[in-house]
């Protein structure tokens, strides 16, 4: 699973930034057009988003909400909304899911619509709030683009920081409706405390930091780099270079 980051997650983010990138789910009108469209775009993201929900709905409700669609369809024909009904049976049933949401309703923003956001942190002077904000990140970004979409998505939020570097708990904390573009979030730590969001970079999302978060994660990676997990690890690598790349980071900020 670890490997699955390195291999899906943070590969298919490179062509998944790109402004030719396609929806996992697009109709089909011709039999020609069913090859075109089985690409490293709908298997790595694909895998992603799977593991996405398995980690923000937890594993015991998607494998029972899995299971329970197999088991209505297995002599019939399905489609994705199918899927989207009875995870969210599950989800609503275990409790893993808000009873004000549905799987369908957070999953048609990952699987309808191309690309994938960068979520922007901005802690406030003291560190114990921040602005999060929104917005598709994109590589390189065409001056003469005439896509007009507005991106949106439902990303689940989730955090660890150096007063409680726990890794482990990979549930949403915070949903970031796709009628959001920014939220405040509360309850952080100290501005001498860094936080990572995206605990093992479940969520198919990069994250920017502050110039001093930035700041905190580098001295805490040079001081014990092992206090952060393996694969938040990588995170900050690729993201700090693909938001570099982008001119979203500039390099002076990577620099102690």
């Amino acid at each position: 699973m670890e490997q699955l980051v390195i291999k899906e997650v943070q590969s298919v983010f490179g062509l998944d930034s790109l402004e030719s990138s396609h929806p996992i789910s697009i109709p089909v009108n011709h039999p020609d057009e069913i090859s075109q469209i089985f690409d490293r775009i709908s298997y790595g993201k694909g895998a992603s988003i799977i593991r996405m929900m398995n980690h923000f709905l937890t594993e015991r409700s998607f494998r029972k909400g899995l299971t329970n669609y197999l088991d209505a369809f297995k002599y019939d024909n399905a489609e994705q909304d199918d899927l989207w009904h009875y995870l969210t049976l599950a989800a609503h049933a275990d409790g893993t899911l808000p009873r004000d949401m549905t799987v369908k309703a957070v999953m048609d923003t990952w699987t309808l619509q191309m690309g994938y956001p960068v979520i922007n942190i901005i802690r406030s002077e003291d560190g114990t709030s921040a602005s999060v904000s929104q917005e598709r990140f994109l590589i390189v970004k065409s001056e003469n683009s005439t896509d007009d979409h507005d991106y949106k998505w439902w990303v689940p939020l989730n955090y660890a920081s150096a007063k409680d570097p726990d890794f482990n708990q990979t549930q949403a904390m915070i949903w970031m409706k796709n009628s959001e573009a920014e939220i405040a979030i509360s309850s952080l730590p100290s501005s001498n405390e860094w936080v990572i969001f995206n605990i093992q970079e479940t969520g198919y999302y990069r994250v920017n930091y502050d110039s001093k978060n930035w700041h905190l994660l580098i001295q805490q990676l040079k001081t014990d780099h092992e206090v952060i997990h393996t694969i938040n690890r990588a995170q900050i690598i690729d993201d700090a270079m693909d938001l570099a790349k982008a001119g979203e980071l500039s390099s002076p900020n990577l620099a102690c």
